[in-house]
């Protein structure tokens, strides 16, 4: 359910810094470079304009200086895990030393970025994955907005006429409810609209007055009352959107501390 908030770019994107020589560089964070190439291809693969670019470039280099300063560290085998899945999202080593070419990158290039965008995600999860959290109360307090109508057991017997309808209704004990038959359970916006009203206004254990039903008048007892509940993907769907909630507010918090003590300048006007 970990679904990152992070402005995280791929690691074809991070991987433009030092091959082309005359890159220039576009802004500093700390002593990390934002080269030019970096921002056009965020654009590229993002559909974003270069300021948009720019700013997810800067945030990426932000949460790499912090991962750094953190003494975040990859291993080996995460590393060649890593790159094991990404080969297989690729559709296999041909595919992947494919992209490589189509990119202009070495492989010693593609391993140091892959094992920066490591160290991001390493941080975030550290930082902000393992301190947010969705408890079953604030579930079930959101999903209340989403909570169906009530589901009603029904019994009932149908009449050709109003006359013995009301003979019945009039004459009614809970010992007769032998006598009706089962509907079984109805959602309220599964009864029709004129049972519907009577039905609200009885009850439950009591006869319904009667009333009219297509061609034949029916009477009703509601016999139990209880609440639909949702289904389990669309709890898991408010759980999933409370979580991006706080990740986000968590994250933009961490991003508001780092920008106070990384420093990050900026030689490009804006575009």
């Amino acid at each position: 359910m970990k679904k990152k908030f992070m402005l995280l770019l791929s690691v074809w994107t991070l991987a433009a810094s030092g091959l082309y020589s005359d890159d220039k560089t576009v802004a500093l964070v700390g002593r990390k470079a934002v080269l030019e190439s970096e921002v056009r291809r965020c654009m590229q693969e993002d559909r974003v304009d270069y300021r948009t670019a720019l700013s997810r470039m800067i945030t990426q280099k932000l949460l790499l200086v912090a991962a750094e300063e953190e003494k975040v560290q990859i291993t080996r085998e995460e590393l060649r895990q890593e790159v094991a899945a990404i080969r297989k999202r690729l559709g296999g080593e041909q595919a992947w030393r494919q992209k490589l070419k189509e990119n202009n990158f070495s492989y010693e290039g593609f391993l140091k970025n892959l094992e920066d965008n490591l160290k991001v995600r390493a941080f975030l999860a550290e930082k902000i994955g393992r301190e947010v959290k969705v408890s079953a109360g604030e579930v079930l307090q959101a999903s209340k907005q989403f909570q169906t109508q009530p589901l009603y057991y029904l019994k009932g017997k149908d009449f050709t006429s109003r006359e013995e309808a009301d003979n019945f209704y009039r004459a009614w004990n809970p010992g007769k409810i032998s006598e009706l038959e089962d509907v079984g359970w109805l959602a309220h916006d599964e009864i029709k609209p004129a049972v519907q009203a009577v039905v609200t206004r009885t009850a439950p254990g009591q006869l319904t007055e009667p009333v009219m039903v297509e061609t034949r008048w029916h009477v009703f007892v509601v016999t139990e009352v209880k609440e639909k509940s949702l289904p389990r993907e669309m709890m898991n769907r408010v759980r999933e959107e409370l979580y991006q909630k706080k990740y986000a507010q968590a994250f933009s918090n961490l991003l508001e501390q780092l920008q106070k003590k990384i420093p990050v300048r900026v030689f490009v006007a804006e575009k």
